[in-house]
């Protein structure tokens, strides 16, 4: 042990005791590297970098150690602080995100708008019917029609030996055996080459078959077939010999050792081959668009005719509804139009003008209007004309053979009747509370003076008449006038008056019992009131 130390110039003093300063710390810095000494941060960040690329050339070893503590540092930062990679993250994944939208939207707009002018435009049509006539399908016309070219296939055909490399084509392809095109054109190529006597060297550039060609580019090792609908132009020969060149720089190894079997190794070519998959549109003719415009013209010709059939409608409701407000004897209480149809529902004196006549002579067609009339007996007066049809006048009365006494009896009994209101709730046809004993009193005045009168040949008529409170004259007023009156004469009946003519009528607010300065007055108006008429039976 002692004679190992003395060996070791690390140790020995002497040795070093003839250096300078400087000279010994980089002695002793050297000697403690070669001896295994400790490694520090400066040391292997010095060379780590270097390290890292040189090691990454060879193989995947280091990406691959470095997954797993990449992983676990992810997961613990997302424990630690879930929002510094969420944060991080926003800035990709937002505007990765805005633009696959957009594109969506783009491609999906182009698409129907494809879609429309393929379907149902006037193009389209004449297509559906040239396919029905050569039974070709609509696709195949449409495309035809639209279409300048289109590669459908690209082909890597191993110069020497002849065989399919690889092969990339579009979706719905017409070529649906890619080994029996290859052996297709190798025959093509060897049939030609020796049918013309060609040098090795030389080889068919493009076959044409109906509205497809197949066109070759050859190169040292390889060969690519691109068979394209329509006709192509001078860009797809350059793009193929473009991809030609990029697959004898990248596998110009692989092509030149190739004598057959596994293709696997070709595997690299596809991509290269589905840059050849290129297609060119026609240009759309810019013309005016008839068949939208006609579209358009008839929408707006229907909503036109819509708009103006509703304001018709309702210039004829409006004429109809002033004409009925001016004739005697017709109230109206609601009307509703739907669908073109007009429904009135109006109180009728049977001596008034009948309602379907106005309804005509404003303009309506027969079965437009539909009329819900309820009987009344109106206060208004009439003309001989506009009694022309209806009921006739009863006959001029005849003296009454009654005594005196008779006559002051009646005239108490009709005056009591007239006297007596029966008051109902505020917009309603209810009674108000106490009333039923009103009403019994009336039913007993009314049956006393219809025996009177039957006694004495007398006819006697009876008119209910319907008021409301308020100032305005609308169809609510007359509404709940008509109901009360309704009201009041059933009430009367289901007491057992009977003997006499009774007669619905309802005055809205044309006939206040009182001037409305309270509520109490308000109150008094809500009522029903009686009006008695007697005339002489004819003599027969």
């Amino acid at each position: 042990m002692s004679a190992r130390k003395a060996s070791n110039p690390h140790h020995d003093p002497q040795l070093l005791s003839g250096l300078d300063e400087p000279e010994r710390d980089q002695v002793t810095r050297l000697l403690k590297r070669l001896g295994g000494g400790a490694t520090t941060p400066e040391s292997v960040g010095t060379v780590l970098p270097q390290a890292i690329v040189f090691r990454s050339r060879l193989d995947s070893q280091l990406p691959q150690s470095f997954v797993e503590t990449t992983e676990k540092a992810i997961e613990y930062s997302v424990e630690r602080d879930a929002n510094v990679l969420s944060e991080s993250l926003f800035l990709v994944i937002g505007p990765a995100i805005r633009k696959a939208l957009a594109k969506f939207v783009r491609e999906f707009v182009a698409s129907l708008n494809g879609a429309f002018d393929n379907t149902i435009s006037p193009r389209s049509i004449g297509w559906r019917v040239q396919a029905m006539r050569s039974g070709r399908s609509f696709a195949e016309i449409a495309l035809e029609q639209t279409l300048v070219y289109r590669v459908e296939q690209a082909f890597l055909v191993h110069r020497s030996t002849g065989l399919l490399l690889r092969d990339a084509s579009i979706k719905d392809s017409v070529v649906t055996d890619p080994d029996l095109v290859s052996a297709m054109l190798q025959a093509v190529q060897d049939f030609m080459r020796d049918s013309l006597k060609l040098r090795k060297e030389e080889t068919v550039e493009s076959i044409t078959v109906g509205r497809f060609t197949i066109l070759m580019e050859a190169g040292p090792s390889a060969v690519i077939a691109l068979v394209i609908q329509g006709n192509p132009s001078a860009t797809v020969r350059l793009k193929a010999q473009e991809a030609l060149e990029t697959m004898h720089l990248q596998l110009h190894g692989e092509l030149e050792r190739f004598r057959g079997g596994d293709t696997g190794q070709f595997a690299p070519a596809e991509p290269i081959l589905k840059t050849c998959l290129q297609g060119k549109l026609k240009p759309q003719e810019k013309r005016f668009p008839v068949f939208a415009a006609m579209v358009a013209a008839i929408v707006l010709g229907g909503i036109g005719l819509l708009i103006g059939w509703g304001i018709h409608g309702r210039v004829l409701q409006s004429r109809l509804l002033e004409r009925l407000a001016a004739e005697p004897g017709i109230v109206v209480v609601d009307s509703t139009r739907r669908l073109g149809h007009l429904d009135v529902t109006a109180l009728h004196d049977p001596r008034a003008v009948d309602p379907e006549l106005i309804a005509a002579a404003v303009g309506f067609q027969t079965g437009q209007v539909s009329f819900d009339l309820k009987p009344y007996a109106s206060a208004d007066s009439f003309s001989s004309s506009e009694r022309a049809g209806q009921t006739p006048a009863p006959s001029p009365a005849a003296p009454l053979s009654v005594t005196g006494a008779d006559q002051e009896e009646m005239a108490l009994l009709a005056g009591e009747i007239e006297s007596a209101n029966i008051v109902y709730q505020a917009n309603s046809a209810l009674r108000a509370p106490g009333q039923e004993k009103d009403l019994d009193d009336v039913a007993t005045l009314m049956n006393q003076l219809s025996a009177m009168a039957q006694a004495r040949g007398i006819a006697m008529t009876i008119t209910v008449t319907g008021h409301s409170a308020g100032s305005m004259a609308d169809a609510d007023s007359y509404r709940i006038s008509h109901a009360r009156a309704v009201d009041a004469v059933g009430a009367l009946q289901d007491r057992g008056v009977a003997g006499f003519t009774i007669v619905e009528d309802a005055v809205g607010v044309r006939a206040p019992d009182r001037p409305e300065s309270s509520q109490a007055d308000r109150q008094a108006n809500r009522r029903v009131s009686f009006s008695v008429e007697t005339r002489a039976l004819p003599h027969r």
